[in-house]
């Protein structure tokens, strides 16, 4: 009786080594490789759930547009290497020869790694966009928001430490502020929040840099009342009808926000108050006047009751 050749496998003894060996490897690899990279993707916030103030800070920092191509890529893969694995299960299902099978795994094994390899650059754009957003300041839309605005080295981060919990970074050089900060100030027992805002110029929408459209970002989107900060005594290094006309061309932005205009630094000394008719803002958005030192504390005390008049109709 002549045995059968080295290279076939018989149906009956051969069957649970093809299924565990060369079928069993390919879809278990498949299986396995798609549904990581399933994983990284139905993981990630979809960008259209998110507040607009969130949206646009992404799309700053990272290009929105771009995350999601690189998701839509990392999604096309998975389903490339499922649709590898489960084509070569079948050819091998169907195969006689233990070579035939071992070449069909390779093959198989080897356009899925190079399906897989093809993921690395769109996980970076994950692994860069989740590392960003793990960054990003936590700001409840629904809270009511004090929102410090004006040009650089006005006294803005100064004044956020002193109305609220926050702690930014707190220089004498320009556009030290480069991101958007949080505090929180408590108000007999409510909360409001303490927003810090990089610098703005007084520049048309179209010319601003990223740091500038952060701030802007916040003024659009985040409801509650603007502080805006002047320095009087001009030792940000930019001249008063500058700041000032910079409130106007806010203000007719974003006609949604009311400002509260607090001049700073009254700790210093020769410096005049400006002639309220200089700021050509329409009255009915100007919610109030104040002067302020983050230094001595002056008028911080009065700054927060009118706040919480504001935002919290309190008398």
């Amino acid at each position: 009786m002549c045995s059968s050749p080295p290279t076939s496998i018989d149906k009956r003894e051969g069957g649970a080594f093809k299924d565990e060996l060369q079928d069993g490897k390919v879809q278990a690899f498949a299986d396995t490789a798609s549904s990581t990279l399933l994983k990284y993707v139905r993981a990630f916030p979809t960008i259209e759930a998110l507040h607009p103030f969130y949206r646009e800070l992404i799309d700053l920092g990272v290009d929105v547009d771009r995350l999601k191509v690189s998701l839509g890529r990392i999604q096309g893969i998975a389903s490339t290497v499922s649709e590898i694995g489960r084509g070569k299960v079948k050819e091998i299902m169907k195969m006689r020869s233990q070579e035939e099978m071992m070449r069909a795994q390779r093959e198989a094994l080897g356009r899925m790694v190079s399906a897989v390899k093809r993921a690395r650059d769109p996980l970076m754009v994950l692994s860069e966009a989740r590392e960003f957003m793990r960054r990003l300041p936590e700001i409840d839309p629904k809270t009511p928001t004090v929102i410090i605005a004006g040009y650089p080295n006005v006294g803005k981060s100064s004044l956020t430490s002193a109305l609220s919990t926050a702690k930014p970074e707190i220089s004498t050089y320009p556009f030290t502020t480069k991101g958007v900060s949080v505090g929180v100030l408590e108000m007999g027992g409510r909360r409001v929040q303490v927003v810090d805002t990089p610098g703005m110029l007084d520049r048309e929408p179209a010319e601003r840099n990223e740091i500038e459209r952060k701030a802007s970002s916040a003024l659009r989107n985040l409801p509650g009342v603007v502080l805006f900060l002047v320095d009087p005594t001009e030792t940000c290094g930019y001249p008063i009808e500058m700041q000032l006309s910079l409130l106007q061309k806010l203000s007719e932005e974003f006609p949604q926000m009311r400002f509260f205009v607090v001049f700073t630094k009254s700790d210093m000394e020769e410096w005049t108050l400006p002639n309220v008719k200089e700021v050509k803002v329409d009255e009915e958005r100007i919610a109030g006047w104040g002067v302020v030192s983050s230094t001595t504390r002056e008028g911080i005390e009065e700054l927060k009751r009118a706040l919480s008049a504001l935002l919290l109709d309190e008398p």
